[in-house]
């Protein structure tokens, strides 16, 4: 069985609360898709994103979070935040 929120407290959350959990809802069920490790709660999503959050955008301009070793799992410990420029990755065309 999985742990979803409560209703109680998604209704508590700020609007950007709210799209940060969205965001990392998604970013999670992406790497589960993929078979990947996932060790990231919320809090500390929110955390790695905290100073950086506004930059997060599509585009080559925008901040996606990466994984410094991609063989080990999501771990706070093992991602940061980075520009799709500076890691040479623009996405779909």
């Amino acid at each position: 069985m999985r742990n979803y929120p409560s209703l109680k407290w998604l209704a508590s959350l700020t609007p950007l609360q709210h799209d940060q959990y969205l965001k990392y809802s998604k970013q999670k069920q992406n790497t589960r898709y993929r078979n990947e490790e996932w060790y990231l709660t919320f809090d500390e999503w929110c955390v790695i994103w905290s100073e950086k959050w506004h930059l997060r955008k599509k585009g080559s301009s925008g901040y996606i979070m990466s994984r410094q070793d991609p063989s080990e799992p999501w771990c706070y410990d093992n991602v940061i935040t980075i520009s799709r420029k500076a890691l040479g990755w623009l996405g779909p065309k």
